[in-house]
């Protein structure tokens, strides 16, 4: 039995060269694509007709804040909870999402862990909390402490948490979805650390589900 061992070698040749184009990732250079490398930020999905979008979230920070409840701790003897709140300008965010559940994508920092850099942002998701604003005037305010006379206790309150799963997708990206179908109201990522006055960085969007 006669072999050609040149087209043996050539066969095998190409055989492993397709086999490098197959297993070989194939990155997407469409900005509107949640696996292509995006600038570190929080970022809203939507996708329709099969048309994808990807739309950053900007941050907005807290301008002042007001201590709800002093009179009711006066009259109390100090008994009487009174809440520390900030507020952030405008009564509504520019960015509107019509999904009552909508889907983020965070692109994290995966270098920086630390809070010495002046342009931070976290590695972790655990760094951010979603949270429901309330609508006061041409403000959007929330609690971020409670005190009396002889207590006082700092973070937001459960009733405005928005509880959130995530999923790690890529190197540093990771998919964002509330556990939750979110009524109409005012929504942002409040990124700890920031502080709980003035500063305070939140991650702003407003949800106004198609009726």
């Amino acid at each position: 039995v006669e072999v050609d061992f040149l087209a043996v070698a050539s066969y095998s040749t190409e055989t492993r060269n397709r086999s490098v184009v197959v297993n070989s990732p194939v990155r997407s250079n469409d900005e509107n694509d949640p696996m292509t490398p995006h600038d570190i930020g929080i970022y809203l999905y939507t996708e329709k007709s099969g048309s994808k979008k990807m739309t950053e979230l900007e941050s907005n920070a807290v301008t002042g804040g007001r201590v709800a409840g002093m009179a009711g701790t006066a009259l109390t003897y100090g008994l009487w909870m009174s809440k520390n709140k900030v507020k952030i300008p405008g009564s509504s965010a520019n960015l509107l999402v019509k999904d009552p559940q909508p889907v983020f994508y965070f692109y994290l920092n995966p270098k920086d862990r630390t809070m010495t850099t002046v342009k931070y942002f976290p590695a972790s998701v655990n760094q951010f909390q979603m949270v429901k604003f309330d609508v006061k005037g041409k403000s959007r305010e929330i609690a971020v402490g409670k005190s009396n006379s002889y207590y006082s206790k700092t973070g937001i309150p459960d009733n405005n948490l928005v509880e959130f799963s995530y999923e790690k997708v890529g190197d540093g990206i990771f998919k964002v979805t509330p556990k939750q179908v979110l009524k109409s109201g005012e929504y942002g990522f409040y990124l700890l650390g920031t502080g709980n006055s003035v500063g305070a960085t939140f991650f702003d969007f407003a949800v106004r589900p198609d009726p």
